[in-house]
This record gives C-alpha cells, sequence and structure tokens, in this order.
C-alpha cells in the first residue's frame, strides 16, 4: 500500500488522540483492519488496510513517519517486541508502542432510535451554524448545536445569547432533541462526505456512521433554551445583493479595531457606518426599500450570516431599531441581534 491510501484514516483519528494525563489517549490503536482514538468525550473507528493485532502506536509520531513518506511509495507495517516498524523504499522506521487493552472503550446503552440523513447535507447545515455557537460561558447548553426533531423535520440551531443561526431538512424520526457539543459539530464537519449518514440515539452519546467511518460522541446534558422566540416576525423585508453587503462590511469595517460596532441604515440606499476614535468609514449601495431602519450591529455577525446564507440575493427581514435582523434564504434563517446605543 502506500501514504496516500491510508492517511485520511490516519489523520482524522490523530486529530482525536491527544496526549493528557491518561498517556495512551496520545495514541490510535490498530486492530484487524481498523485504526481507532479516543478522547474521552468522543471516539472515531475508521477501516484502514493494515493488518496488525491489535497494538496501540503514539499518534503524533505515526502521522509525522507517514508524512514523510512520498504518496506513491509502497510503505509496509510490522509489529515485534513492543515497536512499530515501518519500511518504505530504502527508509525504515521504529517507534515503541503500548499495549492496546488500556485504551478506554465508549459503551453505548439506552438506544432511542436511529434515522438517516444524506451526510453531506448535514455536513453543510453544521457548517451553516457553527458560527453561531457560544464558545464558553455560563451557559453550556449553547456551547454545542441543537439537533431538534419535529413533525419529520430535522431543525439544526445555534445561538450564543446575541445572535442565532438555523438550517433545516426533512427527516423522518421522532420528536427528538439533542445538543451536540462544540468539538463534534468541528469533528463531523471535516469528517463528513458523500453518502448516506446513520445516526443512532443512545443516552447521553450519539453514533454517526458513513463510509468507514464510525464516531461516536457524547452529548451535552444540559436543555435547550426555546430558541423559537428569538426568531422574530418582521414587518418589513427586502431582496439584497449578498455580495454587495459582505463588500460594504469589509470596506466600512477597515476603521475598526476590537470593537465591533457598526451602524445599519437601510433605505433607497443600504449604509454601513463605522466609526473608531475618531476616524469613520460608510460604504454604501443601492437595496430600494421602501421601509426605512436604521439600526446597530455587529458587522461580524452579519457578514457570518451572510456567508452561511450563501447564493446571489438573501432577504434582510427587519422591524424596528430596537428589534433583531434577520438575514435568510431558503432554509438557512440567521438572527442578529441590534445592538444598543
Amino acid at each position: 500500500m502506500t501514504p496516500s491510501q491510508i492517511n485520511r484514516a490516519v489523520s482524522l483519528a490523530c486529530d482525536i488522540a491527544k496526549p493528557g494525563i491518561i498517556p495512551i489517549l496520545g495514541h490510535v490503536v490498530i486492530a484487524n483492519g481498523t485504526i481507532t482514538a479516543t478522547d474521552i468525550e468522543s471516539e472515531v473507528t475508521i477501516k484502514l488496510p493494515i493488518d496488525l493485532a491489535p497494538v496501540a502506536i503514539p499518534a503524533a509520531k505515526f502521522r509525522s513517519i507517514l508524512a514523510s513518506i512520498p504518496d506513491d511509495v509502497p510503505v509496509a507495517f510490522s509489529h515485534k517486541d513492543n515497536k512499530l516498524a515501518v519500511k518504505s523504499g530504502r527508509s525504515k522506521m521504529s517507534i515503541n508502542t503500548l499495549s492496546s487493552e488500556g485504551m478506554p472503550v465508549m459503551t453505548l446503552e439506552g438506544h432511542q432510535g436511529d434515522f438517516t440523513i444524506n451526510a453531506s447535507l448535514l455536513k453543510t447545515m453544521l457548517k451553516n451554524v457553527q458560527h453561531a455557537m457560544l464558545n464558553g460561558g455560563a451557559r453550556p447548553m449553547l456551547n454545542g448545536v441543537l439537533l431538534h426533531f419535529s413533525d419529520n423535520m430535522l431543525y439544526v440551531v445555534a445561538c450564543d445569547g446575541a445572535r442565532l443561526a438555523m438550517d433545516k431538512s426533512p427527516v423522518l424520526f421522532q420528536d427528538f432533541q439533542v445538543i451536540l457539543p462544540r468539538h463534534s459539530v468541528a469533528r463531523l464537519i471535516k469528517m463528513l462526505d458523500d453518502g448516506e449518514c446513520t445516526v443512532s440515539i443512545y443516552e447521553g452519546k450519539a453514533k454517526f456512521k458513513f463510509g468507514d467511518v464510525e464516531y461516536t460522541t457524547k452529548l451535552l446534558a444540559e436543555k435547550y433554551p426555546p430558541y423559537e422566540r428569538i426568531i422574530p416576525v418582521c414587518a418589513h423585508s427586502i431582496l439584497i445583493d449578498r455580495e454587495l453587503f459582505i463588500e460594504a462590511i469589509n470596506r466600512a469595517s477597515i476603521v475598526l479595531d476590537k470593537v465591533r460596532s457598526a451602524k445599519l441604515a437601510i433605505g433607497k440606499v443600504a449604509r454601513v457606518t463605522c466609526t473608531n476614535s475618531g476616524e469613520e468609514s460608510f460604504d454604501e449601495f443601492d437595496c430600494g426599500a421602501t421601509d426605512e431602519l436604521e439600526i446597530g450591529i455587529n458587522p461580524d455577525f452579519v457578514r457570518d450570516a451572510l456567508h452561511a446564507a450563501g447564493g446571489d440575493e438573501v432577504t434582510i427581514g427587519y422591524s424596528t431599531s430596537k428589534t433583531p435582523l434577520v438575514v435568510s434564504r431558503g432554509d438557512f434563517v440567521g438572527v442578529i441581534m441590534g445592538l444598543r446605543d
């Protein structure tokens, strides 16, 4: 085999294997044609065309060895006397290994159901909302993404208290809610590919099976707040060229430093204005709105929502300067709270 045939599997496993208080967590286990890694909170198992008896291999060294070998040069592995030998061309390297028996294994109990979804669709939905996850703070339930099943519809939601992002798609499953932790959202976005993904829900855990990969993660135990209340019914809406809006935000916010505050004025012309320590910058474009609005915004939050929405045009919904701004397109909805003066 060549490194290119196994690099993706090894890379995904090594991303999870991190050294810590338990030394074996910095290892990957190769056994019976699979590679497995865990960080206690999650676990990944991937098919791998390497025929070895169960052994724990230092993840960082294993990845570095493979990265040093050209993709088209055959590589062979053997294990003896607690050492893994890697031979490729005129090169041979050996590294110390551990017994795989010390590797923690995640157990699954209390099976609560399964559903199937297109893997690339789930990846897109998670990508569309991940920017709105809370990073730290006193509300741990917001440090992740909600999967809310209701009336055979899956709502994928993230909210950090100042903004909300939601995407949805039809999925056949019972009414249910689970919260994926932040690290698992990032890993699923990296791992998910084409094809079908089967998701199995257990008590406190979820398993995602797609292609040659099985990824299991603990779920956040907290209850997610009623996010539906945050999404307003807007009195006015207008279609806006998405790229023009992003470009206006980019140019106007050049003068900003750490304080991320801007004014958005909507009328016949949409204007983004930023001020900072006596400096001022604005950019504007025609939008043709008949209902006017001026609202304080975080320009980064609006730009994130515009990027997630995609497409040529997005709908901007608004009511007053004291109500949220809504960016929507298709099944995506982004809610941005206005800034106080």
